[in-house]
């Protein structure tokens, strides 16, 4: 089981690390990798000492010279860290990380209501990318 949670770069959980795979340890009967907030040794460690059978990681390879990425998103991969980051619901509607920009700053980051409308109906949220 994947458990995706609340440091994990792009879509994100609601729980810490920790929370999650203690959760998920005591309630599950299957293995569990954990998926955000990996980006040394010592996390990857700290993961499993919690339980989980291992990490899920990403974030960490998109400044690599083998990431078919642009040169602009492997920069900022570099300059930004952890503080930079805010969560979003406003995007997509789950739960989102992204660089805390002034455009970001500006946008907000809570979906408002009837943005939330959007995103939880199929057809809506279908329509609203057009």
């Amino acid at each position: 089981m994947i458990a995706v949670n609340n440091q994990a770069g792009g879509h994100a959980g609601k729980l810490s690390p920790k929370e999650l795979i203690t959760l998920l340890t005591q309630n599950c009967n299957i293995p569990v990798i954990s998926a955000g907030g990996i980006a040394h040794g010592n996390d990857l460690k700290l993961v499993m000492d919690w339980g989980a059978a291992g990490a899920s990681v990403g974030t960490i390879f998109i400044a690599c010279d083998e990431a078919d990425i642009s040169p602009e998103y492997k920069q900022a991969m570099i300059d930004y860290g952890e503080k930079d980051i805010v969560m979003t619901t406003k995007l997509s509607g789950s739960a989102l990380t992204v660089i805390n920009t002034p455009y970001v700053q500006q946008l907000g980051t809570e979906a408002t209501w009837l943005e939330r409308i959007l995103h939880n109906n199929k057809t809506l949220k279908n329509m609203q990318r057009c």
